[in-house]
């Protein structure tokens, strides 16, 4: 009998040597028994890095970057860590802009440790073990090439302002938004940059119901770039409204010519297009994507439903069979292969996401009902795959319901230390609503963690609260609050965080001297983030629940004269 084994550093031999041998199962297998030996420190971060370049070889970058998370949420300023997560979001081929963001706030962090160029970033990405040319790199620093400095400075002061009005869309205040873009110089500054201004200025104007400035904004963006998505989507929207229909299959026509789509563009021209039943044209679109990226789960799910809504059931069964044998992690594809084997017959009528949705929750609930701590991992110590699957499905935003926090707010209670590292690798996860993200940070803030890797809007943010040291000496009704408070401004940076601190030690120090009685936690909570951001609490729109009268009770006790 073959005995393996058990020491770490033994353990990682044999997965180097699997990786070596690019037998990327075993590799895993073999680094996920040898974390499990681990404590807490830089070796236990190094496996978390080779289980993500594992990931990465093997073509499952959504679990590349989860496992990446894991380092960053302990050590923000590891570069390796970084450089990896830059090099597998460019193999992904995720949006210059987006990866440009991740790549100018990491240039900030490595200059401060030695690093001053960008010849170093791209010497470092090469030794993360996936090739980048320096082309690359500077187009995902800039949008284009450095041939111009001015142009690069331009661009970099305009982008702290969109990034700024970024945030004010974030919390539905469109009016300084507007003013932010509007106070943009735009002298130098690239096209690339303008239209990044424009498309979110008609984001604005559309949420402020005006039309008119809107078909200007989209206009104008169509004028620099004939074939933007962002803007033909919205032309299409309106042509749609107007009747015009040989303008929005013109729209479609033109966003069909396009290559390399985004999964998060290439998803929201499914839900407009799948809106008005156009089918056909999604698969279209799906198809010319898929000629540059035959194994994209979100082009090939886009094309799958398409087809089953057209009558075709067995073409969508296969797509969705083979991604769930190439992406053996991933659970989108294995819920639809459930709901296509246990619910959909080939004449029910319905569209596949009005089919599924609800009968499925039952069912998943039902298994939340029953684990146990016994049961919530297996014997790496990850979690179990049909809880996880559940966790997947309740949490995403393919499923909408006010069960969703309660739900996450059980796994937690489990205790389950394996538990809270998946659900913290939710955080950084585009499709899981924004609600459950709260909740996660929330419950698991409250069990003692500080630090969270958080992606909202392909937005990513480290972030650190108060330790549990610091929050000691407020009472437990405050703690909850700044706790409840943080979970929301999580996503908007850790200067928000630091806001939530500072207001948490002038509300408590105004408490004391005035002897207001605090008891709601939830109140409390939205009274911190009205007094951080300086904004009604109406217009902020938290996900807190909280009594107006009571609310309204504490601003004038703690703040009035």
């Amino acid at each position: 009998m073959i005995q393996y084994p058990t020491k770490a550093k033994d353990l990682m031999k044999l997965a180097v040597d699997c990786m070596g041998e690019d037998d990327y199962a075993g590799a895993i297998r073999f680094a996920y028994e040898a974390l499990s030996q681990e404590k807490e420190g830089y070796r236990k971060q190094g496996i978390y890095i080779f289980l993500a370049e594992c990931y990465a070889m093997d073509g499952n970058e959504e679990y590349a970057l989860q496992t990446l998370a894991q380092v960053m949420s302990r050590d923000e300023i590891n570069v390796q860590a970084q450089v990896l997560m830059i090099a597998t979001l460019l193999r992904m081929g995720v949006d210059t802009s987006i990866v440009g963001h991740y790549i100018t706030s990491f240039m900030q962090l490595i200059r401060q440790y030695g690093v001053r160029s960008e010849q170093d970033l791209y010497l470092l990405c090469n030794s993360g073990g996936i090739r980048i040319d320096q082309s690359t790199v500077e187009a995902a620093l800039n949008g284009r090439l450095l041939k111009k400095r001015h142009l690069k400075n331009a661009d970099d002061r305009a982008n702290e302002l969109i990034n700024r009005a970024k945030e004010y869309i974030f919390v539905h205040d469109y009016d300084m938004a507007l003013e932010t873009l509007q106070s943009i110089e735009q002298k130098g500054v690239s096209k690339s940059v303008r239209v990044e201004i424009l498309n979110d200025e008609c984001l604005c104007f559309m949420a402020l119901g005006d039309v008119d400035m809107v078909h200007d904004r989209v206009q104008k963006v169509l004028d620099i770039d004939p074939c933007d998505v962002e803007a033909l989507m919205v032309q299409y929207m309106l042509s749609v409204e107007d009747e015009q229909e040989d303008v929005a299959q013109q729209c479609i026509g033109r966003i069909g010519q396009a290559d390399g789509l985004s999964d998060e563009k290439m998803s929201k021209v499914f839900t407009i297009l799948s809106m008005d039943g156009k089918y056909r044209d999604i698969i279209s679109i799906a198809d010319k994507q898929l000629e540059y990226c035959p194994d994209c789960y979100v082009y090939n799910k886009c094309k799958a439903i398409a087809l089953y809504n057209l009558g075709n059931r067995k073409a969508c069964k296969k797509i969705f069979a083979d991604m769930a044998r190439l992406y053996p992690d991933m659970t989108g594809a294995e819920q639809y292969l459930y709901f296509l084997d246990k619910y959909a017959s080939d004449n029910d009528g319905k569209v596949i996401d009005d089919c599924y949705l609800g009968q499925l929750y039952v069912e998943w609930q039902k298994l939340l009902d029953e684990v146990t701590a016994d049961t919530a991992v297996d014997q790496y110590g990850r979690v179990n795959r049909k809880l996880a699957l559940a966790i997947r499905y309740l949490v995403s935003k393919e499923f909408d319901g006010d069960m969703k926090a309660q739900s996450v707010k059980k796994l937690v209670e489990l205790g389950v230390y394996a538990v809270e590292e998946f659900l913290s690798s939710l955080l950084i996860e585009e499709d899981v609503l924004p609600i459950c993200k709260s909740e996660i940070i929330y419950r698991l803030s409250l069990a003692g963690r500080k630090r969270f890797a958080v992606m909202q809007d392909f937005k990513f943010n480290i972030v650190k609260l108060k330790s549990k040291r610091q929050l000691d000496k407020y009472s437990l009704t405050c703690q909850k609050a700044y706790c409840r408070a943080c979970s929301y401004a999580a996503c908007l940076g850790q200067k928000a965080i630091e806001k939530l601190g500072e207001a948490l030690d002038e509300v408590w120090t105004l408490a004391r001297e005035r002897r207001v009685s605090l008891r709601s936690a939830d109140c409390l909570s939205a009274v911190l983030i009205s007094y951080a951001f300086k904004r009604p609490i109406e217009t902020l729109q938290p996900d807190v629940e909280y009594n107006t009268d009571t609310y309204l009770e504490y601003c004038h006790e703690l703040f009035d004269n």
